[in-house]
């Protein structure tokens, strides 16, 4: 088979654009925009139709040319509060000198910065060397989806970068050593991830940030039509007075209780956010109902008899044998036949996986030398290992991260 043949059977064909360019047609008739599996099935399909219509130079030139550079740009262009002065006045379109007097910059820099980020449809090119926001670049003032740049670009991109020699090195080697990962290598450190960023200046505030804001964007697990929180925690609940409802565990900044509250205060029962002394202590205008408590989870859980213990992206950042210990600190407080556990992560699916999740895996093992778990490992770590039991894993749709609710055996 002669080099020609071999590139020409590279090349897009019909036979698999044509059944996809249907399947579009016909999702965009039935699309309700307001309807999230809807919206992200047709998404997912198009996505498929674009790829099938790309050859494979354009597919690399298109991930290392145009998308590798995106994100560090944007940072840039945020360091400049670039989007926010594109906003001002009426957010009018501007040219690039004006733009570039505003932010005090070069004009043929940004002029360049502006041409890649409306090439990417970051921003509106509407005439030449005129600019004006889209509705993803006005969503850089918003901190929900800002505060994961600073974060992405300034810490967590090295991992990355080192990732490739990294694995080399470890001879290719699944990584669950969290002192030995693609961390330490990036930033030239022998901390672990999370001692690194209790002491490196400014770094947490970063990690809370990002995953306050991650987390604010999704549907959770205690929305409409996900996990019956009524019907599993509400129905049977202790009517003690002191009876605990739902204990957030390394809860953070307390996102998750906070919502919880907001949309079950109907049910009684306490409720407790539980994380590491200082994290605690940065926390700050809560209801009443709300306890704060630190809490170190490598110890006993020290309130006992809770309806609920949720853990939320716990787990996915250390390997099984330090997941063990949490849950092994956790058991002794569970009440058979009453307690359980929530815990909210992702469920690896056996088979087409979406890009969220096995990009989050990269990420971890990158990061703590952690990993998303597919059911068979979930299952391997909480039932044979812990000694718990799985009552269900309750998904709301494709991509998005699951609740498996467990219980004593």
């Amino acid at each position: 088979m002669d080099s020609t043949h071999n590139v020409d059977s590279l090349s897009p064909s019909r036979e698999e654009v044509l059944p996809l360019l249907e399947q579009v047609h016909i999702k965009g008739l039935s699309l309700q925009l307001n309807n999230s599996k809807s919206r992200k099935d047709l998404m997912e399909t198009t996505r498929a139709l674009f790829l099938a219509l790309e050859t494979p130079m354009e597919a690399i030139v298109r991930m290392a040319w145009a998308e590798k550079p995106l994100v560090p740009l944007i940072y840039t262009a945020m360091n400049l509060n670039l989007f926010a002065k594109m906003n001002e006045n009426g957010a009018s379109p501007k040219n690039v000198r004006e733009l570039a007097e505003m932010t005090d910059s070069d004009p043929i820099l940004l002029g360049r910065i502006l041409k890649h980020l409306a090439a990417m449809s970051f921003v509106k090119e509407t005439g030449p060397d005129i600019y004006t926001n889209t509705r993803l670049s006005k969503s850089m003032l918003h901190p929900d989806h800002s505060s994961s740049i600073p974060f992405l670009e300034t810490t967590f991109s090295k991992n990355f970068t080192a990732l490739p020699k990294f694995l080399l090195d470890t001879k290719y080697r699944n990584c669950t050593d969290p002192m030995k990962s693609a961390f330490q290598a990036g930033h030239d450190t022998t901390l672990s991830a999370f001692e690194w960023f209790s002491t490196t200046p400014g770094q947490l505030e970063l990690l809370t940030t990002h995953m306050a804001g991650y987390n604010r964007t999704l549907t959770r697990w205690m929305d409409k039509g996900c996990y019956p929180v009524e019907k599993n925690l509400g129905i049977g609940l202790s009517k003690e007075e002191e009876a605990v409802l739902l204990v957030d565990v390394g809860g953070g900044s307390g996102h998750d209780i906070l919502d919880f509250h907001k949309q079950y205060s109907g049910i009684s029962g306490r409720l407790i956010l539980q994380d590491r002394p200082d994290v605690i202590a940065s926390t700050k205008d809560f209801p009443d109902r709300i306890e704060k408590m630190p809490y170190d989870f490598f110890t006993e859980q020290p309130i006992k008899g809770a309806r609920a213990y949720y853990l939320h992206f716990i787990l996915h950042d250390w390997p099984d044998s330090t997941c063990l210990d949490i849950l092994k600190n956790l058991k002794p407080a569970l009440k058979k036949g009453y307690s359980k556990i929530l815990i909210n992560e992702y469920v690896v699916p056996a088979q087409n996986a979406h890009y969220s999740v096995t990009g989050l895996d990269i990420m971890m093992m990158s990061l703590f030398a952690s990993m998303e778990r597919t059911e068979e490992a979930w299952r391997k770590l909480i039932e044979e290992e812990a000694g718990l039991k799985i009552v269900a894993i309750w998904t709301y749709e494709r991509g998005t991260d699951s609740l498996i609710e467990v219980e004593l055996p």
